[in-house]
């Protein structure tokens, strides 16, 4: 089977009403907003629900806390997950890392159209 390469920041999606970032302002169930985003990665990676949830990454608030952290230390944060027995995986890492880039661009976007918070 040939290599098929992860997508690059550039290539991503821009900001829209569809982004994941609305999507978490009007959100009903608490879980729903992470199960929105690990659809929103490339590959989807609902399966990692459980997970998110025993690591206290339960709802729209703790998913925007773990945004505003220094890119650094969230990705240094999602490697060492790797590493332990959680189940997620450097290619997981890596499609997790590029889902949260493209959050801090729809966060970006909507606070210069004064849609933020």
């Amino acid at each position: 089977m040939p290599f098929i390469p992860l997508p690059s920041m550039d290539s991503l999606q821009s900001p829209t009403t569809d982004s994941l970032l609305f999507y978490m302002t009007h959100s009903e169930e608490p879980e729903e907003t992470i199960r929105k985003f690990l659809r929103s990665c490339m590959p989807n990676l609902e399966h990692l629900l459980p997970v998110f949830i025993r690591i206290g990454l339960e709802n729209r608030r703790d998913l925007e806390g773990a945004l505003d952290w220094p890119t650094k230390e969230r990705v240094s944060w999602l490697m060492d997950l790797s590493k332990e027995e959680w189940g997620i995986s450097r290619m997981n890492v890596k499609s997790l890392s590029l889902a949260f880039h493209v959050m801090e661009q729809d966060r970006a976007t909507l606070v210069a159209m004064g849609a933020d918070k």
